[in-house]
């Protein structure tokens, strides 16, 4: 779309002496003999229409004697009708060279004089659209969200043109119909092109309707699966599963969900960040990035429990948190930041600092060494601490059932049952369970079956009227 300024007439007089610049701000003049007096001046462009802002062209002036040979000490005299269009840039050398460059739309002259004579060129700038891009929230959650889109329309430059009108259009309208002020409106699950269109170009980009696939953290979508007890009833209870260390994905989980889906407790489990179908980035949990890479993993779970409102089936004023072994650390802190979890389930989630808990695994995982001396070993340890959970911990009052194992080799028992014991004795309600020969996946290291841990969580959850 062409706009255009049409301006007041006004002459801008450019007059440049042909000089070589001295150092120290001085000048002086170094000129060739005038052959003759100035008979004729040309006027040549580089090129005389322009389609983009900031475009630009050379201008080139020459004067000649009355034999046609050029008068190299000519001074010239620029005049731009329109000044509005173009701006003008003049270079310090005898041909009388100049570099101007496109600012507005419409058609002006430059004209250059030397001694009474004339030469002019006509340029015009008409701006033409050149691209077309989207922006905008371009992905939702569920049916029934608003998401208002933006179209911008550049030149070849990148310039943004205002004023355009553009046509939207959505190829799928029963995911995502669009007003033409380009409010979407998102409808079933999946994907949509939305487009703009004007002057004959067009812009697309990818609609979203995510939830049945996604959930949304920022900018980062976690695949999720929700396991409910029963596709037809409801509202259920329901926990979102907050993974361990490792690339952790929402498949790695079922031995979770599996055994409480027959209690009446709905799950949702999904992929970590940076695994699986997830996006964001992975990165591993140590004593040096502890809170932001477990705060960061936290606001997933939060987000991951705030979106479960979305669903009939879940009960708005039973949801948790079940985690184990880091999901002890991320669980709490998620507790922190999404009011809505009402109880916490967690296993073998350590209660010490990371620096603490690694230097205990470093000690004993995968090694013969009696626990016994294990322990007795940790009073040298001098740090990094690293995150330390305790202030979180002391901060909820949220009931939460955690279950330890007492030959785990991954977390220190004992000092996480006896900061447990410490919580009790401030009459926050925390409960542990302890299993006398339950490893790290509270697994009977006798047997290799799991200790009855699910019995136990079902039990507590119905004690407290959270499963009936």
């Amino acid at each position: 779309m062409s706009m255009r300024t049409n301006g007041t007439r006004i002459s801008l007089v450019l007059t440049i002496l042909m000089q070589v610049a001295c150092g120290g701000g001085s000048s002086s003049a170094s000129v060739a003999a005038q052959t003759g007096p100035i008979d004729t001046v040309t006027l040549t462009a580089s090129k005389t229409s322009f389609s983009s802002f900031n475009e630009t062209a050379s201008l080139t002036a020459t004067a000649r004697d009355s034999t046609g040979i050029v008068v190299t000490n000519a001074v010239f005299t620029w005049t731009i009708a329109d000044q509005t269009l173009l701006r003008i840039a003049l270079e310090n050398e005898p041909s009388g060279r100049a570099t101007i460059t496109a600012i507005g739309e419409g058609t002006t002259d430059v004209t250059v004089s030397a001694a009474g004579n004339n030469a002019s060129v006509t340029l015009s700038i008409d701006q033409l659209l050149d691209r077309i891009t989207i922006s905008g929230e371009l992905a939702v959650e569920f049916q029934g969200e608003m998401a208002p889109l933006v179209a911008t329309g550049t030149d070849a430059l990148g310039n943004v043109m205002t004023g355009l009108p553009f046509t939207w259009d959505s190829s799928a309208p029963g995911v995502a119909s669009i007003t033409q002020a380009g409010l979407v409106t998102a409808g079933d699950f999946g994907e949509s092109t939305i487009s703009a269109l004007v002057d004959g170009v067009t812009g697309s980009a990818k609609f979203e309707v995510l939830g049945d696939r996604f959930f949304l953290n920022g900018d980062v979508r976690l695949r999720y699966e929700l396991d409910l007890p029963d596709q037809n009833g409801g509202p259920f209870p329901a926990v979102v599963f907050v993974h361990g260390s490792g690339r952790a994905d929402r498949n790695t989980q079922k031995h979770g969900s599996d055994p409480m889906l027959p209690q009446g407790l709905a799950v949702l489990r999904y992929d970590k960040r940076g695994v699986g179908e997830s996006t964001g980035s992975f990165s591993n949990v140590g004593p040096e990035n502890g809170d932001s890479a477990l705060n960061l993993l936290a606001s997933d779970a939060a987000a991951a429990v705030r979106f479960l409102q979305h669903f009939p089936q879940i009960d708005p004023l039973r949801r948790g948190i079940m985690a184990n072994s880091q999901g002890g650390w991320i669980g709490p802190l998620a507790a922190t930041q999404a009011s809505e979890i009402t109880f916490m389930l967690i296993w073998s989630g350590p209660t010490v600092s990371i620096g603490l808990e690694i230097f205990y695994s470093l000690l004993a995982d995968g090694t013969s060494t009696p626990l016994n001396d294990v322990y007795a070993q940790l009073g040298s340890f001098t740090g990094p601490f690293g995150y330390t959970p305790m202030p979180v911990l002391s901060e909820l009052d949220i009931p939460s059932l955690w279950l330890f194992g007492e030959l785990d080799r991954s977390i220190p028992t004992r000092l996480d049952v006896a900061n447990m014991q410490l919580l009790q004795a401030a009459g926050l309600p925390y409960e542990y369970i302890l299993y006398p020969f339950a490893a790290h996946d509270l697994r009977d290291t006798r047997t290799g079956q799991f200790v009855g841990l699910w019995n136990d969580y079902g039990n507590w959850l119905r004690d407290r009227g959270i499963l009936p």
